[in-house]
Order: C-alpha cells, then sequence, then structure tokens
C-alpha cells in the first residue's frame, strides 16, 4: 500500500497556510470595524445622552444652535406651555431693568413663543398680555428701552405704536440706520429738502440727484424720509 504520511503532512501544512492567510484579512477587517465604530462615537455631539451627529464646535445642529442663542448648549428648551405660564406670570412685573426673555430667542436676539402653532416675537405676545391687542393703527411692539434685540420683554418698556414710531425707535436705539447714514443711499437730507421745495418735474429732479422718478414721487409724498422735518 502506498503510504500517506508525507501527503498528510503536507496537507496539513497547506491548512496551516491557508488559515494564516484567511486570518490576515479577518483581523483587519474586525480593526477597521472597532476604528470606524470609534470615529462614529467622536463624531457625536459632545453632549451626554444626545447621540446626535456633530455639526459645529462639537454639538449637534439643535445644541449648537441653543449655544449660540444662549451660551448654555442646554439652555433654551422648555416643556409645552412653560413659555406661556412664565409670560403671564410676569404681565405685572415691575422695575426699571429689562426682563429678558429665558427661553428661545431668533438670530436677530429678539425672544419668540409659539402659540396655538404660530411662532412669533415674544415682545408681542407680552405687549398683547399687558396692554390688550394692537389697534389697525398702531400694530407694532415698540420697545422704549431699545432692549428688543436682547430678548427684553418687560411689560413696562412696552408699548403699540406706528411704524413710523417703530422705525424712529430703531434708529435711536441703533439696530436701524436711515436717510444717508445707509451705505446704499443717494440722497442726502439737503437733497431731499430741495427736492420738497422744488417745483421742477420728477424726470428732472431724477436725472439731477441720479434717482428713479418714482424715489423722487416718495420723497416729496413723504412716503420716504417721512422723519425729515
Amino acid at each position: 500500500q502506498t503510504p500517506f504520511p508525507a501527503a498528510s503532512s503536507a496537507g496539513l501544512g497547506h491548512t496551516e497556510r491557508a488559515d494564516e492567510v484567511l486570518d490576515t484579512p479577518t483581523s483587519a477587517l474586525t480593526k477597521a470595524i472597532s476604528e470606524g465604530s470609534a470615529m462614529a462615537i467622536r463624531a457625536l455631539c459632545s453632549v451626554d445622552g444626545c447621540g446626535k451627529p456633530r455639526s459645529a464646535r462639537g454639538f449637534c445642529r439643535n445644541h449648537y444652535m441653543r449655544h449660540r442663542s444662549h451660551g448654555d448648549p442646554l439652555a433654551g428648551k422648555a416643556a409645552p406651555g412653560e413659555p406661556m405660564a412664565w409670560l403671564l406670570a410676569h404681565v405685572g412685573h415691575e422695575g426699571s431693568d429689562c426682563l429678558v426673555w429665558p427661553f428661545g430667542r431668533l438670530r436677530n436676539g429678539y425672544g419668540h413663543i409659539t402659540i396655538d402653532g404660530v411662532t412669533s416675537h415674544a415682545s408681542r405676545a407680552m405687549c398683547s398680555a399687558a396692554h390688550g391687542d394692537p389697534s389697525d393703527d398702531q400694530p407694532f411692539a415698540l420697545h422704549s428701552c431699545g432692549g428688543g434685540p436682547s430678548g427684553c420683554v418687560h411689560p413696562q418698556h412696552l408699548r403699540w405704536g406706528t411704524q413710523q414710531a417703530n422705525m424712529l425707535d430703531s434708529v435711536e436705539d441703533g439696530t436701524r440706520s436711515r436717510g444717508e447714514d445707509q451705505h446704499a443711499s443717494k440722497l442726502t437730507e439737503a437733497a431731499v429738502r430741495e427736492i420738497r421745495a422744488s417745483k421742477a418735474r420728477l424726470v428732472d429732479l431724477a436725472a439731477k440727484f441720479g434717482v428713479h422718478p418714482e424715489t423722487i414721487s416718495r420723497v416729496r409724498k413723504r412716503q420716504a424720509w417721512a422723519w425729515l422735518e
């Protein structure tokens, strides 16, 4: 009979080498999966228990927006009905310092609140609660303190007013420029006074000052530069 030990030995050696070859990609795959899991963990929001992917500065999008608005990634989150309950509890607030809205804020700094599915400025909601609903001719919630962009909702700092009064307030508190202070303005106060005093045609004045005739018409009707006496 033909002896087989050598063949078996050779076959065993081949099998061992095959195991060694198969071992390499398996280990590499396991390592890759492990490293990939670690990378995935490192890419999550840094707030404990969040589990959402990072968006900016180590936070997910929601926590980053809270951090940006409030300086704290956990601020601004409120239970349903909590903002309105807080607002109603402060309708009779007194004192001279601004009362700052402690909940969500818009990019412009104004507080916001959602009522019956509609989101609006918290200052408007406070003005309604403290002073009643606005009239048709005074629909704007005005701040006497200039603290709207800082989130002020002090009821005694709020009043209803016209669009013109709203614009004047925003100019005085530095949140809006007007007239020749606007970088895109082509007219000066002197030019506006000249236009209003002139009897010349719209097209002639428009050519003189480099603006559209409609602009001249709006200036004369005080639809533009209405604040200038």
